[in-house]
């Protein structure tokens, strides 16, 4: 009896400890797993933060394809030539000419200066004293030749002297010195001389060996009196042909020798 009674109070344990883990089974499960709630709002977006460090440079791609050509664009405005200039030189080609005053004459090849230039375009001319001429004085000390002095063309000079028998007198005569575009390819300078009679300068007694001659061609449009393109773009004709030689020299740009006109 007592066997029995113990087993019964050790089944009813037993129960009670199944009730319990039961109950404590269900408890979790019920707690572990509820009924899914609704999504809360957006938080406030955070700040930016700092820029993080710059990548390793990847490796180079391969080259693509060439591309079509593009269309040509459109044609530029035409171009203006530029300044053609010759080197000084020595003139030893001169030609007496003419009866009642000493007229002489020399033509040089100017491959540069064209039809279209002598239309166009402007010639300048000039002469120098040839750089190793010795200076002259004269008679009251004055110096008359002056080395390497440049004259612009067209130039005239005066000179005066007196002269004993069969003169007997002063004689004063004119000397001037000009340049002709008669024809393409060519310039053509000339010497005139004019005073008392039987005395002239002529080819045979004025040195032309210390004398050098140069020229300069300078294209562009002319419209309304003035030069509208190149280097001397606003000057009228005029006022190109009256320039000073070195004011000449500086706009042209122009070297001390040598010549371009080939």
């Amino acid at each position: 009896m007592h066997f029995i009674f113990l087993n019964l109070i050790t089944m009813k344990k037993n129960i009670i400890l199944i009730l319990s883990a039961f109950v404590l089974v269900t408890f979790v499960t019920s707690c572990s797993k509820g009924d899914k709630g609704a999504t809360g709002p957006a938080g406030s977006r955070g700040s930016t933060g700092p820029q993080g460090p710059a990548g390793p440079i990847g490796a180079a791609g391969p080259i693509g394809q060439t591309g079509p050509a593009g269309p040509a664009g459109p044609a530029g405005p035409a171009g203006v030539a530029s300044v053609t200039y010759s080197g000084w030189t020595t003139l030893t080609n001169w030609a007496a000419g003419g009866a009642v005053s000493a007229r002489s004459y020399a033509f040089t090849p100017a491959p540069g200066i064209t039809s279209s230039i002598i239309d166009n375009g402007i010639v300048l001319a000039y002469f120098r004293n040839i750089p190793g001429l010795a200076a002259s004085l004269s008679a009251g000390g004055a110096i008359t030749v002056i080395p390497n002095q440049v004259f612009s063309l067209p130039y005239s000079e005066v000179d005066t002297r007196v002269y004993g028998a069969p003169i007997n007198g002063t004689y004063t005569a004119i000397s001037e010195f000009t340049y002709s575009l008669g024809n393409a390819g060519f310039i053509t300078y000339q010497h005139k001389s004019a005073g008392s009679p039987g005395i002239n300068f002529s080819a045979g007694n004025l040195n032309f060996a210390a004398i050098q001659a140069r020229y300069v061609i300078i294209p562009g449009s002319i419209a309304g009196g003035r030069i509208t393109s190149g280097p001397a773009a606003g000057y009228t004709v005029d006022q190109v042909k009256a320039l000073n030689y070195d004011v000449a020299k500086s706009l042209f740009n122009l070297p001390e020798d040598g010549g371009n006109d080939k």
